[in-house]
C-alpha cells in the first residue's frame, strides 16, 4: 500500500464572480489578474499536482494554453498575486 504524500483539495473559482471583487484593486493601482494568471499561480505551488479548467469560449482555451506556455510565476509575480489576494 502506497503512502499518501499530499492531501486532496478541490477549489472552485468563478472568474466572473471574482471580477467584481477584483474591481476593488483599481483603487490600489493593482492590475486585475486574468484567468491565465490564476492558473499560473496555482501551477506554481509545489503541492499542486493538477489544475482543472472549464473554458466556456475559445478565448478561455487560448488563455489557459498561454498560461501553460508561460510556465511558473516569477517571485515578483507571486508577490503581486499575494497582494491581490490580501486586497480581495
Amino acid at each position: 500500500m502506497g503512502v499518501l504524500k499530499h492531501s486532496s483539495m478541490l477549489n472552485g473559482n468563478s472568474s466572473r464572480f471574482n471580477r467584481c471583487r477584483f474591481e476593488l484593486l483599481s483603487s490600489q493601482r493593482e492590475r486585475t489578474p486574468s484567468g491565465g494568471d490564476c492558473y499560473r499561480f496555482v501551477l506554481t505551488q509545489p503541492d499542486v499536482d493538477v489544475c482543472l479548467t472549464g473554458p466556456a469560449t475559445a478565448q478561455h482555451v487560448d488563455e489557459a494554453l498561454e498560461a501553460l506556455r508561460r510556465g511558473p510565476m516569477t517571485a515578483e509575480e507571486l508577490e503581486w498575486m499575494r497582494r491581490v489576494g490580501r486586497a480581495v
